[in-house]
């Protein structure tokens, strides 16, 4: 719950009236298909493995995304640095 009030705050900071609207539908959509998702496979392997290894299980899964976040947020700016050198030299 503590990340819903962060991600509204940065939302209402960053983006117009017309866009506020859509991002914040976005976040609501994805944090509540996020819970109905991870409860249950949280369970399941509570079950299977107990709480210990799900806590591990976890944790290699949450590395395993920030790490390919990581790759496209240095992907995105490395093609937004390309766009950029392409526009600058076909102004000149």
């Amino acid at each position: 719950m503590v990340l819903y009030e962060s991600a509204f705050a940065v939302i209402v900071a960053r983006f117009d009236a017309q866009a506020r609207a859509n991002a914040l539908l976005a976040v609501t959509i994805v944090a509540g298909f996020a819970s109905s998702i991870f409860l249950p496979l949280t369970g399941l392997l509570v079950e299977k493995y107990g709480w210990r290894q799900a806590l591990v299980v976890g944790t290699v899964a949450l590395a395993q995304v920030a790490r390919y976040g990581w790759v496209m947020a240095a992907v995105a700016v490395a093609c937004a640095l390309a766009a950029g050198a392409l526009l600058a030299y076909h102004r000149i």
